[in-house]
């Protein structure tokens, strides 16, 4: 139903670890990102939906171990982790298996220990690894995984180019030296949003209309794209086709 009519905000006692659960893991949530899907979840209009209700929303974020049971060998208290369990992120704290949960790299586990005297500089780090393990990793595969013979100034055309998939796609590309050809809806901030994309990477951002009036490809100016990426459908794809 409606988020606004159906969601609650519940309260329950933090969890523990019983004598028994020697494998278990209590992690404390550091932060959980609200995506359009997990709206469309909790509307019931996402092919994926809760296997049990009341359930609790979230499928991705970014917390620190709290409790480890007795047998935990892999994680310590103090750990950043990734829950790889399929919801419930919204929530203060997750109790889990140790398998539940990857811990982020040692890299980013060092620069979060170091910026412990700058809580922007922290905050800035959390909000990054939280939404880390879904959008960019997309982004990644269909990059290396449909073309992997792709070289630096190759063209990548994408549609949506301004989600957070396609946000990702632009950065990835700029660092492996690809160029992207970004392709978003039409807006009243349309120079406002050509700019930001540009800011972070993209080569060319065109409305639709833009795209199909576009000479680049038909004088050659650009080579054929050698990936293409389409997460709109109908029209939209069929220009990027073209």
């Amino acid at each position: 139903g409606s988020p606004s009519e159906v969601v609650k905000y519940e309260t329950f006692e933090d969890p523990c670890i019983e004598g028994s659960e020697t494998n278990a893991v209590i992690v404390r949530m550091l932060a959980a990102p609200i995506n359009p899907a997990h709206i469309n979840v909790i509307q019931g209009t996402y092919p994926i939906k809760p296997k049990s209700f009341p359930a609790v929303g979230g499928t991705e974020g970014i917390g620190q171990v709290h409790q480890v049971g007795s047998e935990v060998k892999r994680l310590k208290i103090g750990d950043l982790v990734f829950p790889s369990i399929s919801d419930g992120f919204w929530s203060t704290h997750v109790k889990g298996k140790e398998s539940d949960f990857d811990k982020v790299t040692l890299k980013s586990q060092l620069a979060f220990e170091a910026s412990a005297s700058s809580s922007d500089e922290r905050r800035k780090i959390i909000a990054g690894l939280s939404v880390m393990r879904i959008n960019p990793g997309t982004a990644l595969r269909m990059i290396k995984d449909f073309v992997p013979d792709l070289k630096a100034g190759d063209i990548i055309i994408q549609n949506g180019a301004n989600s957070a998939v396609g946000q990702a796609v632009i950065q990835i590309a700029k660092h492996m030296e690809l160029r992207t050809v970004n392709v978003v809806r039409d807006r009243e901030d349309i120079a406002q949003l050509k700019h930001y994309l540009t800011s972070i990477g993209a080569d060319y951002v065109w409305t639709e209309k833009e795209l199909r009036t576009a000479k680049e490809f038909r004088d050659n100016i650009l080579p054929k794209a050698r990936l293409a990426l389409n997460c709109v459908g109908g029209s939209s794809s069929t220009e990027i086709a073209k």
